[in-house]
């Protein structure tokens, strides 16, 4: 049973791996970083798209992403449309305030919010079964993004 125990926000991340694991398939073999104290990233085989968790400071709330920050723009583009059009299968699984959005440096995310609570042990296996649901409903969508070509716009 997680305890109720006030963990400082550096702790929150760092033990947030465990439980994002216990919840996800067991084939699923992900790779966790943490470049910055204050964000937890999760790949398959590309650092640059990555599943990221992240405090909003002064916002409360947490949110919950896959983002798309490759440094090859029509990529970006062309996961940004594949999530777009497969957001009905997705707000099905993980509710209506999924969202998917260009971003800065013609990067772009698929993003949730979840609401901040005080940071105990019991949050974080919350956040971490999560993030985990968010990751089990997207990846397969992702594979199968990746499978199709990326298709140049003729201009008319």
């Amino acid at each position: 049973m997680a305890k109720m125990t006030k963990l400082g926000y550096h702790s929150f991340l760092k033990g947030l791996p465990t439980h994002i694991r216990a919840n996800l398939p067991k084939a699923m073999l992900l790779h966790y970083h943490q470049p910055h104290r204050w964000l937890l990233q999760i790949y398959d085989q590309d650092k640059r798209v990555h599943y990221e968790v992240q405090r909003m400071t002064g916002r409360g709330i947490f949110e919950v992403g896959l983002h798309f920050e490759s440094r090859n723009r029509a990529l970006n583009q062309h996961l940004l449309t594949g999530f777009s059009r497969n957001l009905f299968e997705i707000h099905a699984k993980l509710g209506d305030s999924v969202v998917a959005e260009p971003w800065d440096k013609g990067w772009a995310k698929l993003y949730q919010v979840v609401l901040e609570e005080p940071l105990t042990e019991l949050f974080q296996q919350q956040l971490g079964q999560r993030v985990a649901e968010f990751i089990a409903c997207v990846h397969p969508i992702l594979q199968e993004i990746y499978a199709t070509p990326v298709v140049k716009r003729e201009t008319i």
